[in-house]
């Protein structure tokens, strides 16, 4: 029989289910808009087009929910990546999640977004009137997240779980120009391997390729350092820059 696993051939990694789990507010269709999967299911997506144009309507919240799901189905069934944009902070719900991703023997990764519950009801107030949340359902979601702890998601059956960072969805966008002239990818991938390896020398010379240098995330697992944040960056071979904060950069070759 001539199998991959025979050839001795790399066997694929089953590709994730991302779930995200936060308040309004928290930065979730932020982080949805850059993170890299093959999907994103939005909750509020499917209830503004269920609804004729309100995501807020609570009224047609279990037709979305059975919309989501079948597009959850079609898209794990299918091998993608895919990143679940809702608030998930009741653990009846996430359960319904672990149990599609297990139906199709995939991983499920919770991201958490630990915003403080000032920042949430901010950004909140500021949201067009079909988009708020009343304060007190807001309250109860930020409850539930900071119940959501990493080891109670564990014991829920999360095969990983990532904290991630504030991101202000007001904030203006940084681009690729930001970071690094096109004509120096090359060079900057071929420094970053060689840093990789532990040739000190490359791991000085990364000071040349990012202005305002100050470390550099050197790690073949991308999916350590999603909380990182990708503000500004550029996959080329595998290469991703990441805009951590202020003057911090950080970079990832997944190898």
């Amino acid at each position: 029989m001539n199998d991959t696993t025979q050839n001795n051939r790399p066997q694929p990694e089953p590709r994730p289910l991302f779930v995200a789990i936060g308040p309004a507010g928290s930065g979730k269709s932020t982080a949805a808009g850059w993170f890299p999967v093959d999907a994103v299911v939005c909750l509020d997506e499917l209830r503004r087009e269920i609804s004729g144009g309100n995501p807020g309507d609570q009224s047609v919240t279990p037709a979305a929910v059975a919309r989501q799901n079948s597009l959850l189905n079609e898209h794990l069934a299918a091998g993608r990546a895919v990143f679940v944009d809702s608030t998930n902070v009741e653990p009846h719900v996430r359960a319904g999640l672990l149990e599609l991703a297990r139906r199709h023997g995939r991983p499920a990764v919770a991201m958490r977004f630990p915003v403080d519950l000032d920042t949430c009801l901010a950004r909140n107030a500021q949201r067009s009137d079909d988009r708020r949340v009343p304060e007190a359902t807001l309250r109860w979601q930020h409850g539930l997240t900071q119940e959501a702890t990493p080891e109670a998601l564990l014991r829920e059956g999360f095969a990983e779980v990532y904290d991630l960072p504030d991101i202000d969805p007001a904030a203006g966008e940084a681009t690729m120009n930001d970071v690094l002239a096109p004509e120096r990818i090359a060079d900057a991938v071929a420094v970053l391997r060689k840093a990789q390896k532990g040739d000190q020398q490359a791991h000085e010379d990364l000071g040349n390729y990012f202005p305002g240098y100050e470390s550099l995330v050197m790690q073949s697992d991308h999916l350590r350092y999603l909380e990182l944040a990708a503000r500004a960056g550029l996959e080329a071979t595998h290469l991703l820059i990441m805009h951590i904060e202020a003057d911090t950069w950080g970079a990832s070759v997944d190898t």
